[in-house]
């Protein structure tokens, strides 16, 4: 029970007679944010009316814009109410902006966070590679040069003994040339 929104009914509500009534007794139950599920027969003896009456009256209510109705299915059950006076409304208006603004500064903390974590982690990753490898940059480019020269050298080395071991006579750049004077071919047709 509230007695904010039963002042609000009271002081801001459009609604008239017995459909006021109504209000003041939905209000009289309903929580801050104006909700309340009252059944139709405790309604009706509240108000002193029939459950019908009770049905027009909410709709009219709801035509007005100061109830909202949610129907529940089956019987036995009953209907939830939100009272929603002008100045009910526009305070939950204002609670439910307010909490809209906290939950995206919050959306935006937790992305900023994820990202500083991410980053934290690539920052690791890269503190590891380096902390693992015993050189610095120029040091790797010195050791990979001189691995490539030793490399080269063993290459040298391996064709020389091949050369050495090797029957045949060395051939040099003369002995590779083709011969100058080229077979003729038959220009006319064979036909």
């Amino acid at each position: 029970m509230s007695i904010v929104v039963l002042n609000e009914v009271l002081d801001s509500s459009r609604s008239k007679g017995t459909a006021r009534l109504l209000l003041v007794v939905l209000a009289e139950q309903a929580h801050e944010d104006g909700i309340c599920w009252p059944g139709v027969d405790r309604l009706a003896a509240r108000v002193n009316t029939t459950p019908r009456n009770i049905q027009m009256l909410t709709r009219e209510l709801e035509q007005q814009g100061e109830l909202l109705v949610e129907h529940s299915a089956g019987r036995g059950n009953t209907n939830r109410y939100r009272v929603l006076p002008p100045t009910t409304l526009n305070r939950l208006l204002a609670e439910l902006t307010v909490r809209l603004e906290k939950v995206k500064s919050s959306a935006e903390k937790v992305k900023d966070s994820a990202l500083f974590l991410e980053l934290e982690k690539v920052k690791d990753r890269a503190e590891k590679a380096n902390a693992s490898s015993p050189f610095s940059d120029s040091e790797k480019v010195k050791d990979s040069a001189e691995k490539v020269k030793d490399s080269a050298q063993k290459v040298k080395d391996s064709a020389e003994k091949v050369k050495d071991s090797s029957p045949e006579p060395t051939r040099t750049l003369k002995n590779l040339q083709e011969p100058t004077d080229r077979l003729q071919y038959p220009t006319t047709p064979f036909f």
